[in-house]
């Protein structure tokens, strides 16, 4: 189901009324949104804390709009009474009462069923500790920290319509994520910090596309740049063209790569050699390519000439990547890091040392005065002893650095391994979608066992593998045609499907005990032989 994550200043505000006065009023505010799944969900009603306290109370509240402060108090202290056998609440509910024998799950810990307090036994208390609650609330308690509470909508998320097979359009979830912000930013005893709607990869390509209009506003500005420095319309319209054959080329480049690489490794990989390398191939260009000719005209000559076009270079990089600083897409946010360093190294400190540098040099003397002789003993190591160390140790240097080549490949090949939670980050971490994805498991019990959810896959002999119809296009796919050298004509037919299907039957992963048919019928074959025997 969808579900959102509410924010509380401290514990105390978990038996606010004014808190759960405004958590009741989320049912109202949602209702539009709602309307449209009300055919494709059993559940009408939201299930939060603000319910859970009504049905709990001595009173027996029918709706949360009626409590009061007396069914807050006594539901405090029976929470507190009960969160004392929560642990044994928890493992007589999910492991005992709520295992599937169906499912292959065994039941266990039913003797914590019989530590649990007799005003505790209710469902609702599981639920409000396995699927409400965070697991470190008393002790959230202790350090004043915030609380952080879940709440289930009364709709499954996105991609659980697509696995039942209903089409429901990203609008409507899109909607309802809008109506989640605004009713937010409303609220003033609670906020809404995280959300699964399990829609995030869907928005990607909406927010990157939103993000690329920034690219014209980017391309004005680099030919406005063009045309202040050229002073010359032929010239600015020239590099408009150049540019602009530039981008097709690397779209149809990257076309043909867009198949076998995932869509932001290759964007970060195309981002990450393209800094840096149109400078060292302009300076390749523009140097001598004999000894001979090399002399200190040729050399002012092939450096003004780098500088020159690197202006344009750079800056038809750069100021795209600046104005990806308002973007939602996490890797297009931290990729201009790299570019404001790249424009700064080549461009602002050469323009402070030429222009301001003489005119504060005296202003610094004085004021960096005590610092001379540690500035010049710094000037004598770096230049003078520095070199010489370097020289005479090379060896020592270049085994040393080998040893931490060495080290360094062992702890990346050994020790890298993806985030813990959350390896899929897309956005930025206070984005809400991720910001569950992050903390939804370290913060409740239920989410581990949920991630841990069977999964089933139908396996089908007897088609031919089918072929891509286009490179560009993983989904232009052939028909699905008839393997005609698939055949259950005879015994041995059968024991071949049968020994398949036992390997992958008892593959680690999958661990499924009961034989399907083919092993059924050898068994029963050998059988019967036996007893004509």
């Amino acid at each position: 189901m969808a579900q959102i994550i509410i924010e509380l200043s401290s514990y105390e505000k978990l038996f606010d009324l004014k808190m759960h006065r405004e958590l009741c009023q989320l049912q109202h505010f949602l209702s539009p949104s709602f309307k449209p799944f009300a055919m494709l969900s059993p559940y009408r009603q939201i299930f939060h804390i603000s319910n859970f306290a009504g049905c709990l109370s001595p009173l027996n509240r029918d709706n949360c709009t009626t409590l009061s402060t007396y069914d807050l108090k006594n539901f405090k202290i029976q929470l507190e009474k009960c969160y004392k056998s929560r642990k044994a609440i928890i493992q007589c509910g999910r492991d005992c009462i709520g295992a599937k024998e169906a499912d292959g799950e065994e039941r266990h810990n039913c003797q914590q069923c019989e530590r649990i307090p007799s005003n505790c036994t209710s469902q609702m208390w599981f639920d409000l500790f396995y699927r409400i609650l965070p697991k470190d609330l008393l002790s959230r308690k202790a350090n004043n920290e915030k609380i952080y509470v879940n709440t289930f909508l009364p709709l499954y998320t996105y991609s659980a319509y697509g696995f039942q097979g209903f089409n429901v359009s990203i609008d409507l979830f899109i909607s309802l994520e809008k109506d989640l912000k605004e009713w937010s930013s409303q609220t003033k005893e609670l906020k809404v910090k995280g959300y699964l709607l399990d829609i995030k990869r869907d928005i990607l390509l909406s927010s990157a596309l939103s993000d690329s209009k920034l690219a014209i506003f980017a391309a004005a500005i680099v030919f406005l740049l063009v045309f202040i420095y050229s002073l010359s319309l032929g010239y600015t319209i020239a590099v408009f063209i150049e540019l602009g054959a530039s981008v097709l080329m690397a779209a149809a480049v990257y076309r043909g790569f867009s198949v076998g690489f995932p869509l932001l490794n290759l964007v970060s990989f195309v981002l990450l050699l393209s800094i840096g390398s149109d400078g060292a191939f302009l300076l390749f260009n523009a140097f001598p390519t004999k000894a001979d000719d090399l002399d200190e005209d040729n050399f002012d000559e092939c450096l003004s000439h780098t500088i020159t076009t690197m202006f344009l270079a750079q800056f038809s990089t750069i100021v795209p990547f600046l104005l990806n600083l308002v973007s939602s897409v996490i890797v297009f946010r931290q990729i201009i890091e790299i570019a404001f360093l790249v424009f700064h190294r080549r461009f602002i400190e050469p323009f402070f040392e030429e222009k301001c540098f003489p005119s504060i040099t005296k202003f610094f003397k004085i004021l960096c005065f005590p610092f001379t002789a540690i500035r010049k003993c710094l000037r004598y190591l770096a230049f003078d002893t520095l070199p010489f160390v370097l020289i005479d140790g090379r060896f020592i240097w270049i085994g040393a650095l080998s040893v931490l080549i060495i080290l360094g490949g062992y702890s990346s090949l050994m020790q890298l391994r993806l985030p813990q939670y959350n390896p899929l980050q897309l956005f930025t971490a206070n984005n809400p979608h991720e910001w569950y994805d992050n903390h939804a498991e370290k913060l409740f019990e239920f989410v581990a066992k949920k991630i841990a959810l069977p999964l089933t896959v139908r396996l089908l002999w007897g088609f031919e593998k089918t072929p891509a119809l286009s490179h560009f296009d993983s989904t232009k796919i052939a028909n699905v045609s008839q393997d005609r050298r698939f055949e259950l004509k005879t015994v041995e037919d059968v024991k071949r499907l049968a020994d398949d299907m036992q390997r992958f039957r008892m593959l680690e992963f999958v661990g499924i005990k009961e034989k399907y048919w083919p092993e059924r019928y050898v068994s029963a074959r050998k059988s019967k032989f036996r007893i004509q025997k």
